[in-house]
């Protein structure tokens, strides 16, 4: 099977997954029975930063995209005002937290990205970077925020 097929399923998959828990279903209750193989990616709770994961109460939704980072490409100093879960499809990123400090995630990681704390991610590899990032939307919440540098 070509590898942008079975990318491209393995992005579906996690969608799905993304929306059945923001629907309500506990993790417990997802069985996990039918699949022939699974690769457990993320389990859990909190952000990065620790914060606890609150889904909106509003007008709930789920947007997903792709982002790309070309080598030394960063992104702008930014926050997340509802929760976004992050998987690394292809090279790797480097994340400068706020306060917490510089984290690392390479292809085939998953994380519950920071929402309150400022952060800026970028590319150090010599390879595209691509992640997945499905937020989870609603009324009360802008999903990304640009914001100043830190000091």
């Amino acid at each position: 099977m070509p590898a942008t097929t079975a990318r491209t399923r393995l992005v579906a998959r996690l969608i799905a997954l993304a929306c059945i828990a923001f629907l309500g279903f506990a993790p417990a209750s997802f069985a996990l029975e039918p699949y022939k193989k699974i690769v457990e990616i993320f389990e859990g709770n909190t952000t990065i930063a620790g914060e606890p994961l609150v889904f909106p109460s509003e007008e709930p939704g789920v947007k997903a995209i792709v982002v790309t980072l070309l080598p030394g490409e960063r992104t702008a100093w930014h926050r997340h005002g509802t929760p976004l879960f992050g998987y690394v499809l292809e090279g790797a990123l480097t994340v400068d937290y706020e306060g917490i400090g510089v984290k690392h995630f390479t292809a085939g990681s998953g994380f519950l990205e920071a929402m309150h704390v400022t952060h800026q991610g970028g590319n150090e590899g010599t390879v595209p970077a691509r992640v997945l990032a499905v937020f989870f939307t609603g009324a009360e919440a802008e999903a990304t925020i640009t914001v100043d540098p830190p000091d």
